[in-house]
């Protein structure tokens, strides 16, 4: 099974204090790796939930026509999930405050780059010898995902 997210490989990332921000890729669908904003506590433990932002739900967190219900609601589930007291409302505020302050470099990621890429083999070549019938080369036929 694929992982859906992979933090070896990232396009850039932030500290925040006690929260790391990702810039890297959705892994999980079939349409091709797509940008996302992954928070994680700084200091990672086993159990860490990833809190992941993909770049169809950046409108949502935009200052200008997002959903500020919604966005309030989901920083406060990422809060809780990202070990903070939510409690004290500057948590959830901070939360959303990173998001916010990386959409716009969510909006810029180029797409993941080929060197980054999985390779899975989708076929086979092979060179006869037809008159020999030996095989003289065979490769494997690769294709990044």
């Amino acid at each position: 099974m694929k992982a859906a997210i992979d933090l070896t490989r990232y396009h850039a990332r932030a500290q925040h204090g006690d929260i790391t921000a990702y810039l890297t890729w959705w892994l999980a669908d079939d349409g091709g790796p797509r940008p996302c904003i992954v928070l994680i506590p700084t200091r990672m433990h086993e159990r860490v939930q990833p809190c992941v932002v993909h770049i169809e739900q950046a409108w949502m967190w935009s200052e200008e026509i997002g959903d500020p219900e919604r966005a309030c609601r989901l920083a406060f589930a990422f809060a809780a999930a990202l070990g903070l007291d939510v409690n004290n409302q500057m948590n959830v505020f901070r939360v959303r405050s990173i998001i916010v302050d990386h959409l716009g470099d969510l909006l810029t990621m180029p797409p993941m780059p080929d060197d980054m890429r999985e390779s899975v083999v989708i076929g086979e070549a092979k060179v006869t010898n037809r008159e020999a019938g030996t095989v003289v080369r065979h490769e494997e036929i690769t294709d990044r995902v």
